[in-house]
């Protein structure tokens, strides 16, 4: 019986050494999934910041030409002046213009002004507006990425569920300052800015409670990095 019972406790010794090391090691899987995120966030932001700054020359067009362009081919059937139009604001998205960026990144998601829906094509323009700190676009980020998570298994949809915690980080504090200055992010007012600051405060931390200690350890991580990113202390 004696025998027995030190078999037992060996087995339950040697089962709680391997629980504990699968558990110390999910930290350190979070810890470095949240570290090597960070890096090529932080690798993209500046790319994008080189990429204006080798700007030395004044544009061809700007913004408002883009706008123009667009307005003109709004429900006109004539295929070039709308591609004409478009090849402007992707010139202007192209040399570092946040807002027709996010334009851009609207036209491709809802095939607006005649173009064909591209979301990957999408994405990439909300993504360059993103890295410059336009709030709707982090927006836009954030749901293209809670979108790819859901479409994929449990395993392929850790890492967008990651990054997607720490655009909510970066978003979160973009719309503390917008929601304190003139032209909100969203809506027409403060107070529907505030709102959905509100809606997503409680959305994830819901999300976050419902996880286990490791993986809210890789979130903070990845959240910390994220807001150094564009807010560095």
């Amino acid at each position: 019986m004696k025998a027995f019972m030190r078999e037992v406790i060996n087995v339950v010794i040697v089962l709680a050494l391997i629980w504990f090391g699968m558990y110390v090691s999910s930290f350190g899987f979070m810890y470095l999934a949240a570290r090597w995120s960070t890096e090529a966030l932080a690798h993209e932001y500046q790319v994008e910041k080189d990429r204006i700054a080798k700007r030395t020359e004044p544009l061809e067009y700007n913004a408002t030409d883009c706008q123009v362009a667009l307005g003109q081919i709004n429900g006109s059937a004539e295929s070039e002046r709308r591609d004409a139009a478009i090849e402007i604001c992707r010139y202007v998205g192209a040399w570092g213009d946040a807002q027709t960026q996010f334009e851009l990144g609207r036209m491709y998601s809802e095939g607006t002004y005649g173009v064909a829906k591209d979301q990957a094509e999408a994405n990439r323009w909300f993504r360059r507006a993103a890295l410059q700190n336009h709030v709707p676009a982090q927006y836009s980020v954030m749901s293209a990425l809670y979108a790819q998570a859901i479409a994929s298994n449990d395993a392929e949809g850790l890492f967008p569920i990651l990054e997607m915690y720490g655009w909510f980080c970066v978003l979160e504090k973009g719309l503390l300052r917008v929601a304190s200055s003139p032209g909100p992010a969203f809506g027409t007012d403060a107070e529907r800015t505030g709102k959905v600051l509100t809606d997503l405060r409680h959305a994830f931390a819901q999300g976050k409670k419902a996880q286990s200690f490791p993986y809210r350890f890789g979130v903070d991580r990845m959240c910390h990095g994220y807001v150094q990113v564009f807010y560095p202390e």
